[in-house]
């Protein structure tokens, strides 16, 4: 059984897009939004080694200690970052947009 562990970079990245789809769309895309990234995050917790491996990760020197996998945010253009411990925690570390340099942001976002 895995237990699952959001980061605070995780959280904030969460709220921060929910807002915008509120602000930007209505409050009800934000909803599904948040509803969706549930869904995501239920799917990992049950499946994590069905999820692919982030492998842009590895071209960074400070990443290379970590194994990345991500998922799919359907039907929205996102995607959850995260890794496995050895004591079955799965670590949820960012979520981000597609299309965005989520390798430089994931090296930014882990030393802080």
């Amino acid at each position: 059984m895995w237990t699952i562990k959001r980061s605070a970079l995780f959280k904030r990245q969460l709220l921060a897009y929910a807002l915008d789809y509120k602000n930007r769309v209505n409050t009800e895309t934000a909803e599904r939004f948040i509803d969706a990234v549930g869904n995501a995050v239920t799917f990992v917790g049950k499946k994590p080694l069905a999820c692919g491996r982030y492998m842009e990760a590895h071209k960074h020197k400070e990443l290379t200690q970590y194994e990345f996998r991500k998922w799919h945010v359907e039907p929205f253009p996102h995607s959850i970052f995260f890794r496995l411990t050895d004591n079955n925690v799965i670590l949820l570390e960012a979520l981000y947009a597609h299309r965005m340099n989520t390798v430089m942001k994931l090296s930014l976002d882990l030393k802080n």
